[in-house]
């Protein structure tokens, strides 16, 4: 019998066992969780989450809808009425 026990809890051992996704559809995966939870606030309806989420290519679609901010552009088109309430 070994002083100590190093054998891995079953369930450590499993997760280690299971496929990996790919990186590319953990990461749709993820867009479509985000898209989901923010469809419904005042950004989500701009540019058309709801759409995006349809698309048979979220990814694609996001990228043609969702436009690409600097801090302050996204700050004075967006950020500034969360701050004012």
């Amino acid at each position: 019998m070994a002083l100590i026990d190093l054998s891995l809890p079953s369930s450590i051992a499993k997760a280690l066992r299971l496929p990996q996704r790919s990186p590319m559809r953990h990461q749709v995966k993820v867009l479509k969780k985000l898209l989901k939870k923010a469809r419904f606030t005042e950004f989500g309806q701009a540019y058309h989450f709801d759409e995006i989420l349809l698309s048979k290519n979220p990814e694609k679609k996001f990228q043609e809808l969702v436009p690409t901010y600097d801090y302050n552009k996204i700050y004075n088109d967006w950020w500034h009425k969360t701050l004012e309430g």
